[in-house]
């Protein structure tokens, strides 16, 4: 059982190792593009992208109006739409961060060390459950083997006094 978990606790840590040194290689890779003049200009046409679009839909009050009120829009976006429209300067902040790449590849990181975590914890804690169901059934085993072992003395009249129920002394 024991060795079970402690199994499943290393494979988990293996495949978070994994995902963390993928995280890392991307984010190698991404900062070298950056490094010459065409990474960064993709970099650069992307957050303008971005801004332009955001910029459009909160000067639309129709589109912006549509997208608070729709279903298929998360709640977390219609805060930040609404902080966008209250607060300009908040939506350079927002493409700056959605845009740099060590922030995200740390943010991905605390994700893939928070489900690790998790998921060891879990481990942990269904070994311990699995574990004390063994013991317990053991336990209410044991004490049924004990009931009947001592129905069956008893029928045999051995806790009686040493004679057996069923035989007739001889005359």
């Amino acid at each position: 059982m024991r060795q079970a978990s402690t199994q499943t606790v290393n494979q988990i840590n293996q495949d978070a190792a994994q995902a963390e040194n993928q995280v890392n290689n991307q984010l190698s890779q991404f900062q070298a593009q950056l490094n010459n003049e065409q990474g960064k200009a993709q970099l650069e046409q992307l957050r303008t992208q971005a801004k332009a679009q955001f910029t459009e839909l909160l000067n639309n009050e129709q589109r912006y109006q549509e997208a608070l009120k729709s279903p298929q829009v998360p709640a977390a976006q219609k805060e930040l739409l609404k902080k966008f429209k209250e607060n300009p300067q908040e939506l350079d902040k927002f493409i700056a961060q959605q845009t740099d790449p060590k922030g995200l590849a740390d943010q991905r990181l605390i994700q893939i060390r928070q489900r690790r975590d998790d998921a060891s914890k879990q481990a942990k804690d269904n070994a311990w459950k699995s574990g004390l169901r063994i013991g317990m059934s053991s336990l209410l085993l044991s004490i049924g083997y004990i009931i009947i072992g001592w129905t069956g003395l008893r029928g045999m009249g051995t806790l009686q006094g040493g004679k057996p129920k069923g035989k007739v002394p001889a005359r």
